[in-house]
């Protein structure tokens, strides 16, 4: 992955995290993923490769679970 996209997909992955963690009304985890994006908004290269390589393939677990046996997309079924 190119450098300058990784600070944009951290961010993105920390989005997902915090609508996971406001949902389960989870205040550590909260303040730390504000914590965590507010060091991915300076720049700190050891917080973006934390967030990528450690929450990243758990969103993209939950992402995949989100799809059904068809290949299509739970969230486009209602």
């Amino acid at each position: 992955m190119r450098e300058h996209v990784k600070p944009e997909v951290a961010l993105e992955i920390i989005s997902v995290c915090f609508s996971v963690a406001i949902k389960q009304k989870d205040c550590k985890e909260i303040a730390k993923l504000e914590s965590m994006k507010r060091k991915i908004y300076e720049g700190d290269t050891h917080t973006i490769e934390i967030v990528l390589n450690e929450y990243g393939p758990k969103v993209k677990e939950v992402l995949e679970g989100e799809r059904n046996v068809t290949g299509g997309d739970k969230r486009d079924s209602n």
